[in-house]
């Protein structure tokens, strides 16, 4: 239980950081 608990939240710490990443790309292509 444990260790699936640990590799969901790093997904989604992952899923995160892809997201602002995508959304940083995004705001600068639309400020250029």
């Amino acid at each position: 239980i444990w260790v699936r608990k640990t590799s969901d939240s790093t997904k989604m710490r992952i899923y995160v950081g892809q997201l602002q990443r995508g959304l940083f790309l995004i705001r600068r292509r639309s400020a250029a």
